[in-house]
């Protein structure tokens, strides 16, 4: 009689896992589509050394950007320079012809 329990109560437990399983897949294809691998979600970690690779790349940039708006300021400044000499240069050959 023990042994016809413990079957029930295995199958019983079986047709449990069974649905919760099917309710796991169900909201999985709701919410991304697929299934996911929970197992290997659990495995992946931060890549440190990515990380640290991003964050360098984050500091280069902002340098960079920073010195190309400097070399920028500048380039303006010898444009205007440039604008000027002409302007000026127009001005005394005018005056001379």
């Amino acid at each position: 009689q023990e042994h016809a329990s413990l079957i029930k109560e295995q199958s019983a437990k079986a047709e449990r896992l069974r649905e919760y399983e099917a309710r796991a897949y169900d909201v999985q294809m709701l919410k991304f589509g697929q299934v996911i691998d929970l197992e290997a979600l659990d495995n992946v970690g931060v890549n440190k050394n990515a990380e640290d690779l991003r964050e360098r790349i984050a500091e280069l940039e902002k340098k960079q950007d920073k010195m190309v708006r400097t070399w920028m300021g500048k380039l303006k400044q010898a444009k205007d320079d440039l604008k000027q000499a002409t302007d000026q240069s127009t001005t005394r050959l005018n005056s001379v012809a």
